[in-house]
């Protein structure tokens, strides 16, 4: 027979061996966290200042596949851009769920340069054929969610502004 006493002991062992001390977030929702928290720690490594606000529920009504991509891809244009920047190399995070929309803000320094095509973002990097799709998976999961995402810059700061409409 299970003796519950231990059986939660054992649990909570797992649980807290889960929780990494170095984590800067924990939204309880492990995918957002992880992706946040693995961003994070990668632009601290290259000498970035960060700041992030995530006010979000543990549980929201979004596919971990779509909040990955879009994610994923905003963070990791947001650093590429910080990297080339030669100082000032700032990122900013917030994220926050009201009356079942959850609202992402991503700011980071870049070095002022933006291509633009029929009012469309093209991508900095050599190799333009296997690259720009990142943007274009975004559009996609925004759409999905009959989101809206607008970008705003200026000489010294790109922002990224998006908008799901969660059930």
């Amino acid at each position: 027979m299970i003796d519950i006493q231990e059986a939660l002991i054992y649990l909570k062992r797992i649980d807290d061996s889960s929780k990494n001390k170095d984590d800067f977030v924990n939204t309880g929702n492990t995918v957002i966290s992880s992706i946040l928290n693995y961003f994070i720690k990668n632009a601290l490594s290259k000498g970035v200042s960060v700041d992030y606000s995530i006010k979000i529920p543990e549980e929201i009504s979004i596919e971990p596949f779509d909040i990955s991509r879009i994610l994923i891809n905003v963070l990791q244009n947001s650093i590429e851009a910080i990297e080339k920047c030669s100082n000032d190399k700032y990122l900013d995070i917030k994220m926050k769920y009201d009356k079942n929309i959850l609202y992402i803000m991503v700011k980071n320094t870049y070095n002022s340069t933006i291509t633009k095509i029929d009012g469309n973002l093209l991508t900095t990097k050599k190799d333009k054929r296997n690259h720009g799709i990142g943007i274009q998976s975004i559009k996609n999961s925004v759409d999905k969610y009959d989101g809206t995402m607008e970008y705003i810059y200026d000489d010294r700061y790109f922002k990224t502004y998006i908008m799901l409409y969660l059930k």
